[in-house]
């Protein structure tokens, strides 16, 4: 498994990986959607709910192997979704106040329902027009930044700002993360982390895991098999719940990513998800990477979040 720090190797070759393989459907998108996006709402607009707390929700292993839908629904507060939990949320009767897409792939337009909800929707400016059709809301924009907006150089998100003047946020890479981000911006506290795992919980194969395949095509690229695919890529880490859980580099991307926001926040960070390595930095220990929780972070039972709350 890979022994490399995340937090200084993985945002950029991930961030670069991923612009190049999208950018043009990116922009195809931004150019269709781009007088919505101008005119639109901006994040900024949204209702703050400051002290309120929060449930950040994504779709990690967590959510089914402890049940945490169904302790969620005897939970009070503001709920915040990534996109693919929308559904699973509004079927067992909990409607999010804010759901989050980040992504710009048309298949995000089936996370979306045909019935009504009054959630109100934040969108990435790269999202599709097929995801759009399916709204019944305004969406409320922002523009997830793809490199350095205060460099001096040239910029695409500073120039995509002054084109549509949204809101820039850093790159979180997944909706999860930007979930988290409007949240704290909306001055929620605490903020309670709900399937946002950035692992496969108890795997233990790579091969059955979401981006092998990628990985393996480009590892073939430059005549490289799967055991270098699975010590470049992978990783087994201490979760905040204290398994022994299966990352890679996609993953601890967005790890890394979500943890340089937290460490920000002034909010409280309470993360209930037992497969969970957010929160969780890498730091050298004796010339060896180990696993490390951030100061600002507690690792709690969902029992123990939903106690704190009703006091």
């Amino acid at each position: 498994m890979s022994n490399q720090q995340p937090e200084q190797t993985l945002s950029y070759r991930l961030s670069l990986l991923t612009y190049t393989k999208k950018e043009e459907l990116w922009f195809t998108s931004f150019a269709n959607n781009f007088q919505q996006v101008r005119q639109g709402y901006d994040i900024m607009q949204l209702q703050d709910y400051p002290r309120e707390p929060a449930f950040v929700i994504g779709a990690g292993p967590s959510m089914e192997k402890f049940g945490l839908m169904d302790k969620l629904s005897k939970a009070s507060g503001r709920i915040f979704c990534a996109d693919r939990m929308l559904k699973p949320l509004l079927e067992k009767g909990m409607e999010p106040d804010v759901c989050v897409t980040a992504d710009g792939d048309p298949m995000v337009a089936d996370f979306y329902p045909d019935s009504d909800y009054r959630t109100k929707v934040v969108l990435g400016n790269q999202a599709h027009p097929d995801v759009l059709k399916k709204l019944r809301t305004p969406p409320y924009w922002f523009i997830p930044m793809c490199d350095n907006p205060k460099m001096p150089n040239i910029s695409v998100t500073r120039a995509i700002h002054w084109m549509i003047r949204k809101t820039m946020l850093p790159p979180y890479g997944n909706a999860g993360g930007y979930a988290f981000a409007i949240a704290n911006h909306l001055g929620c506290s605490p903020i309670i982390l709900m399937g946002i795992d950035c692992s496969y919980g108890e795997e233990k194969n790579p091969m059955r895991t979401l981006y092998w395949k990628g990985f393996e095509e480009e590892h073939k690229k430059v005549g490289k098999g799967i055991k270098d695919v699975i010590k470049e890529c992978y990783r087994f880490a201490r979760s905040g719940g204290r398994y022994m859980v299966l990352t890679d580099i996609v993953f601890d991307g967005y790890r890394a990513s979500l943890n340089k926001g937290i460490e920000l926040t002034k909010a409280e960070v309470w993360n209930v998800s037992p497969y969970s390595i957010v929160g969780i930095n890498r730091v050298e220990h004796d010339g060896k990477w180990v696993d490390a929780s951030l100061p600002n972070v507690e690792h709690i039972t969902i029992e123990e979040a939903l106690k704190r709350l009703r006091k």
